[in-house]
């Protein structure tokens, strides 16, 4: 292991130790806290829509829709049918269920590794609902708004990745059914859920600490939040949206913690990427591409607004 990859991991482990003695009550309830939040917002949005997607896929539903729809799809100029497949159904299912996706069709041969890594540019949302549920209570119509263009901004990315490609075509194929394949998507979710629930919990650990030694350094601010709230996304929205900064802010900071998604899940899907070697560093550098253009999507909005 490289020497600032061993320095950094005892850096936080000292921190979580501190965080640990200092104060054990509070240090196990930001646990608990963190528990809350993915039964209750990542937990149903995840598991429902990875489900529907796995139906819409295994009964290929999927490609009689795209065929549909083709006449405006193909402008995507996808470099085959599948990868247009995987992109549209990563809208609503979010990561890192879409990396999964991604990797099950590379191992099934239905798409390259190329193709797999092209995607990772791109088919990465975080769901449709999981951001609804923080902005909601305060204006569904902004809540709306972060959803356009967070999901404009992947649809910017790929048309400009894909530019030099044909138009995709797409063939009309017919319905089927597997309950095999229902059934492993349903130990595939339960899987994945519980990486989710464990990668929270050790980002929030980490959260937690390093806001413990900034307190006690006299350090904590509203900026050093806001750069904490990158560490783990649900946390990190909540904790902005306490900040109590003014709304137009508030929108730019949450249109790019979700354009970038965190820490959090960029621990899980370069996880998912190890495991079907694809590559992590692709998935990273536009998850930063993807936070800068959907905070200049959003600066229209807020200036009509």
């Amino acid at each position: 292991m490289k020497r600032w990859a061993v320095l950094a991991t005892l850096t936080l482990a000292g921190c979580a130790l501190y965080g640990v003695i200092s104060d054990p009550s509070a240090f196990f309830a930001g646990i608990v806290d963190t528990l809350v939040v993915w039964l209750y917002k990542v937990y149903p949005a995840i598991f429902t829509f990875f489900m529907l997607a796995s139906l819409l896929i295994n009964t290929r539903v999927i490609d009689r829709i795209i065929y549909y729809l083709n006449p405006v799809l193909k402008n995507l100029r996808f470099p085959n049918e599948e990868s247009l497949h995987i992109f549209i159904l990563s809208i609503f299912t979010g990561n890192p269920a879409s990396a999964v996706i991604i990797g099950e069709a590379v191992n099934k041969n239905k798409i390259s590794i190329n193709d797999g890594n092209e995607l990772l540019k791109y088919a990465s949302f975080l769901n449709p609902l999981f951001i609804i549920s923080f902005w909601m209570p305060h204006n569904i119509k902004y809540a709306l708004i972060l959803v356009f263009v967070h999901i404009a901004g992947n649809f910017l990315i790929a048309i400009f990745e894909n530019r030099g490609n044909p138009k995709t075509k797409a063939l009309k194929k017919p319905i089927t059914f597997s309950l095999n394949e229902l059934f492993n998507s349903l130990n595939k979710i339960i899987g994945i859920l519980l990486m989710i629930a464990s990668v929270m919990t050790a980002a929030n650990i980490i959260y937690y600490s390093l806001n413990n030694i900034l307190s006690l350094l006299n350090q904590s601010s509203t900026a050093t939040q806001i750069i904490l709230a990158n560490i783990e996304i649900s946390v990190g929205l909540n904790n902005v949206a306490s900040l109590n900064l003014p709304k137009n802010a508030t929108l730019l900071i949450f249109a790019f913690l979700t354009g970038f998604a965190g820490l959090s899940i960029h621990m899980q899907v370069y996880n998912v990427t190890n495991e079907y070697n694809l590559r992590y560093a692709v998935f990273f550098k536009y998850r930063l591409l993807q936070g800068a253009v959907s905070t200049l999507l959003l600066a229209p909005f807020i200036a009509l607004s």
